[in-house]
């Protein structure tokens, strides 16, 4: 049993870190965020970078940018969405 909770948890961690592509591409590469609508990753250089929305925007998946709430389609309920204004002036932490 103890083999299977650890094997469940290292597929659900593995699943929730972006793969960056090891070289950039032409067009940034983006990822939503495992667990909030105003967050999402960037990849630079083979590593992500997480990054926060706009005060009162959410990551679109699909577009792959910030974009209004209802146009976003982000469903996650226990997110920290509101936790604090996004200033522009914090450097993104990157995601190893």
């Amino acid at each position: 049993m103890l083999p299977v909770l650890a094997l469940l948890l290292v597929v659900s961690v593995a699943t929730a870190i972006p793969h960056c592509p090891a070289k950039d591409r032409r067009n940034p590469v983006f990822f939503e965020h495992e667990v909030s609508c105003s967050r999402y990753y960037e990849c630079a250089n083979g590593r992500a970078y997480l990054m926060r929305c706009p005060s009162g925007l959410h990551f679109n998946k699909n577009l792959k940018t910030c974009d209004y709430p209802n146009h976003a389609g982000c469903i996650y309920i226990n997110g920290d969405d509101n936790a604090e204004p996004f200033d522009g002036g914090d450097a993104p932490a990157a995601v190893a």
